[in-house]
């Protein structure tokens, strides 16, 4: 068996081209999520046997994830920068490392979200939600 730890995930912008990338961490993120599911189509009919039938549609691609609020750092800059222009940015959120085995997803995405928490008893952190975004480059899951 090989599990994954959590911890071990990894969020990379690419600071380069589609065709060149230059994958760089975005160490800020904390906790995140990749959520990948497909929206449905009722498929139901008469002779169903009383059943509701669906048929799988669309792939739908979210990146939810808190980040430490660090204006210093290039990653937390490009992503807020990016939502108050709503500019895309290719990311991979992969199980691991960017080295040989590690898998996820690899899209174009725009910024969604970036809200700010501000808890009395911890550190500043921003929320944000990452969904693709029209591109020549389609989102897919990776292997590297």
């Amino acid at each position: 068996m090989s599990q994954k730890i959590g911890m071990n995930c990894k969020l990379f912008r690419n600071t380069g081209s589609y065709g060149s990338p230059t994958w760089v961490e975005v160490p800020t993120v904390r906790d995140a999520t990749l959520s990948c599911e497909r929206t449905e189509a009722d498929a139901s009919y008469r002779g169903g046997g009383g059943f509701e039938n669906v048929m799988w549609t669309l792939m739908k691609i979210n990146v939810e994830a808190d980040m430490v609020w660090d204006t210093a750092d290039a990653g937390f800059a490009a992503i807020r920068a990016a939502f108050f222009a709503n500019t895309p940015i290719e990311f991979m959120a992969l199980d691991g490392a960017n080295s040989s085995g590690s898998q996820g997803v690899r899209a174009t995405m725009g910024v969604g979200k970036f809200n700010r928490a501000e808890p009395l008893a911890g550190i500043a952190a921003a929320a944000i939600s990452l969904k693709p975004y029209p591109s020549a480059n389609n989102p897919a899951w990776v292997t590297i």
